[in-house]
């Protein structure tokens, strides 16, 4: 049913008779499309995104699969890398806030591509640094010179002024994405005010 009406409320009362047992109607609108399904379906696929563009990257920079284990498809990454990514995701919005801006849904997939300035660039990768960085601390990583997955070390952790120009880039990278991974799950950029 596509809400709780019509042949649902007659059946609602219909279970306490054997024949109806194992009948449950439901409105299949009202348990599906909650603002909580809708979001976490559209991180999930927006955190996909931001991984596809992370591996896009590190192979234009010569990496694959072997020699890097962070840019394994999806289905191979560790939980950790997989809820790294989504909560990548759930921070666009804070970011976007940041430099004054927001998100609307869109069903014009022709619409030109939100474009940032050099600062809000930088603002928002900072922002994105920083949080992978509080999210690493949280799951148990260190700092070490040498990165070991295994021994959950890594040469990134530390505050953005101290990150290699080469790594600020990829938080570069994935703030200007932002415009881009957000039209392909249907929403746009706007400025407020």
């Amino acid at each position: 049913m596509t809400r709780d009406a019509g042949l649902a409320v007659l059946l609602g009362g219909a279970g306490e008779g054997e024949d109806f047992v194992d009948l449950h109607a439901f409105g299949l609108l009202d348990r599906t499309c909650t603002p909580e399904l809708v979001f976490k379906s559209t991180y999930e696929i927006l955190a996909r995104a931001i991984h596809q563009e992370y591996i896009k990257h590190m192979e234009d920079e010569g990496f694959n699969a072997r020699t890097k284990p962070s840019i394994a498809p999806w289905d191979e990454l560790l939980e950790d890398q997989r809820d790294s990514n989504r909560a990548a995701a759930e921070h666009i919005s804070v970011k976007l806030k940041a430099v004054g801006c927001d998100i609307a849904l869109t069903n014009d997939w022709q619409v030109a591509p939100f474009q940032f300035s050099a600062e809000e660039v930088e603002l928002m990768a900072r922002m994105e640094h920083d949080r992978w960085l509080k999210n690493q601390l949280h799951l148990g990583w260190r700092y070490g010179l040498n990165r070991d997955d295994q021994a959950r070390i890594h040469p990134c952790l530390v505050g953005w002024d101290e990150l290699p120009e080469k790594e600020k880039e990829k938080d570069r990278v994935t703030v200007w994405s932002i415009p881009k991974f957000l039209i392909g799950v249907g929403f746009k950029i706007y400025r407020l005010g």
